[in-house]
């Protein structure tokens, strides 16, 4: 069968292949946190010298105050550095909106404007063959598996909706918010594809798939402190990795996502 267009069936009525009957989102209940130059110890000497009245830097210069200080390596970059992985092999298929991997809730001495920087990396190609025009193919022109990263809120403290524009591949929107029936979708595993407790706040289309290629390939997307999605993440909330694809021949085979963030850690 030629992976064309063909009739687009039913947006939300997405299926998936899970090998050995395992679950199409992963949800590690704990963050892995990576080493980095600037640890709690750099950061209390750090702290201890610009506000301490014993500190060598008197009388040159006047103790700063401690809510200074936080700002200070804030903007220094001493930032702590935490990850989720998921390494499974899963093929979405059928107009697929499935979640695949969901980090824990961030957690923060900052309610607001809890995180610095998002790195996501993913692995995954499309079915390998299509019926579109040569010289698409081997390109991301005309790909139709690609995906998405959602900001979520725990339902109770979810905010009003924040409409955003869209544009080129890496563009965020707001959400619509869903009722219960809506956010508890199933896959073809029988599945949930998105846990009633989480309101989408926003959601980013991040990278497609190379078209018609049957290589994994790896990429890196990474959101900074001014982008929307980052600006609007609060304590609790969490990230989600979304696969999609478009038509019913069109199959977008993940093999591992991983995602990392940076944040205050004072």
């Amino acid at each position: 069968m030629i992976a064309g267009r063909g009739e687009q069936g039913r947006r939300r009525g997405s299926s998936s292949s899970n090998p050995g009957g395992t679950s199409s989102f992963v949800s590690p209940e704990t963050w892995q946190v990576e080493p980095s130059a600037s640890n709690h110890q750099q950061v209390s000497e750090i702290k201890w010298l610009l506000s301490s009245q014993s500190s060598p830097l008197r009388p040159r210069l006047p103790p700063i105050p401690p809510e200074l200080t936080s700002g200070i390596l804030d903007q220094a970059g001493y930032h702590s550095v935490r990850k989720v992985v998921r390494e499974e092999s899963v093929v979405f298929r059928n107009n697929a909106n499935e979640l695949y991997l969901r980090t824990p809730p961030l957690d923060s001495f900052l309610e607001l404007g809890c995180l610095r920087k998002v790195e996501i990396t993913l692995v995954s190609h499309d079915q390998g063959y299509s019926g579109e025009p040569q010289h698409m193919k081997g390109t991301y022109e005309g790909s139709y598996t690609w995906f998405e990263l959602s900001l979520d809120r725990p339902r109770k403290q979810a905010l009003q909706d924040d409409p955003r524009e869209e544009g080129g591949d890496q563009t965020c929107r707001g959400a619509t918010p869903r009722s219960d029936d809506e956010g508890s979708e199933n896959g073809a595993d029988g599945s949930e594809s998105e846990p009633a407790e989480w309101e989408e706040v926003a959601r980013c289309r991040i990278q497609s798939n190379v078209h018609a290629s049957w290589s994994y390939k790896e990429h890196t997307i990474t959101l900074g402190p001014d982008d929307p999605l980052i600006k609007q993440a609060n304590r609790g909330d969490s990230l989600g990795i979304w696969a999609r694809t478009l038509y019913p021949a069109w199959e977008n085979h993940v093999k591992k996502a991983e995602i990392r963030i940076w944040q205050p850690q004072f």
